[in-house]
């Protein structure tokens, strides 16, 4: 059996890093198009997101893994951490998207009043309905985090099992 030496909190990062910013950046252009060419809020995009957290973290599990012999349940750990990483990247990414989206919406003028009175524009209710948006993708994110952890488990497991 190999021995290893203990891996570092900052290698354990990186590695997190190294699969979860592309992971929040699919997350993020799966976000545009379903927000761009979506008619009405399915749940789609929704389990795909899921199904790519799992798979990309299975993938991180099992290459944490592989490159470190029989670690055991550190492999969930780290799908957990490169789903953490993505998460919070998303977030941000969606956050710096929604403010920007505000202040360019802030900056131009509002057009006239409509002829229908059931139709109007309120920079307030713009604010508060993508406070909500975003607060919905912080609980759909924060779902992934299970998803993340299985993925990992999983493909630790299966690394574990090729080198038997």
């Amino acid at each position: 059996m190999q021995q290893t030496k203990p891996r570092s909190r900052w290698r354990r990062w990186m590695h997190a890093l190294a699969f979860g910013v592309p992971l929040a950046v699919l997350q993020l252009v799966l976000y545009t198009i379903a927000v761009t060419h979506m008619k009405q809020l399915t749940y789609e995009p929704i389990l795909l997101d899921y199904l790519l957290v799992f798979l990309i973290s299975a993938i991180a599990g099992y290459h944490f893994c592989l490159h470190r012999r029989h670690e055991g349940w550190e492999s969930g750990w780290a799908g957990l951490r490169v789903g953490l990483v993505a998460c919070v990247v998303f977030l941000l990414l969606v956050g710096i998207d929604i403010a920007v989206a505000l202040i360019i919406a802030d900056n131009t003028p509002h057009p006239p009043p409509p002829t229908n009175p059931r139709r109007f524009y309120s920079p307030g209710l713009a604010l508060i309905v993508d406070v909500i948006l975003w607060g919905f993708l912080a609980l759909v994110s924060s779902f992934s985090l299970f998803a993340s952890a299985a993925g990992g488990r999983i493909g630790g497991a299966l690394a574990i099992w090729r080198a038997k």
